[in-house]
């Protein structure tokens, strides 16, 4: 039976991934929408959780971190596009700040006499793709959606491989 699920599971990552590579923003705009039922069914089933509980050992903290999760589930089922559009912006900036770390982490490396070439290299390629990224967020936004769809598929790909030569 794990063998089983486990050549399902990689069959679902490959299935998904070509749903996303051939049609990415309509994919991306359906994956939005089962994002925002699955924040807003968190937030309730949490604030149902925790007003059943005794009143003694109910957190406030916990009841309004679960309602604003219910709200924001609300929120993105009512603004998908601009969830969407959002979303590469979001990308670009972190993909140039994890690049500009990274780029730190190479001097360090320098500092400390050991090699730091290679590190610095990739760390400016991801400054620049963040950049690039964060300054066309819609003529990336496909683009993006085939990458992490391609890497779905991969994933899937590897799971099948491996799926079947368990036992």
């Amino acid at each position: 039976m794990k063998k089983f699920n486990y050549v399902v599971n990689a069959l679902i990552l490959v299935i998904a991934g070509a749903l996303l590579f051939v049609f990415p923003i309509s994919s991306l705009a359906t994956a939005i929408t089962v994002l925002g039922i699955a924040v807003l069914v968190y937030g309730v089933i949490g604030l149902l959780v925790a007003l059943r509980q005794p009143k003694e050992l109910r957190s406030t903290p916990s009841l309004v971190l679960f309602a604003l999760t219910a709200i924001l589930g609300i929120w993105i089922l009512a603004n998908p596009d601009f969830v969407i559009a959002v979303l590469p912006i979001i990308a670009g900036l972190l993909i140039a700040v994890n690049g500009f770390e990274s780029l730190l982490r190479a001097f360090a490396l320098r500092r400390a006499g050991l090699p730091w070439g290679v590190p610095c290299i990739l760390s400016l390629i991801s400054i620049l793709l963040g950049v690039l990224i964060f300054a066309n967020p819609f003529g990336t936004q496909a683009l993006l959606v085939r990458v992490f769809a391609f890497g779905l598929i991969y994933d899937g790909i590897v799971g099948l491989v491996t799926g079947a030569k368990a036992r």
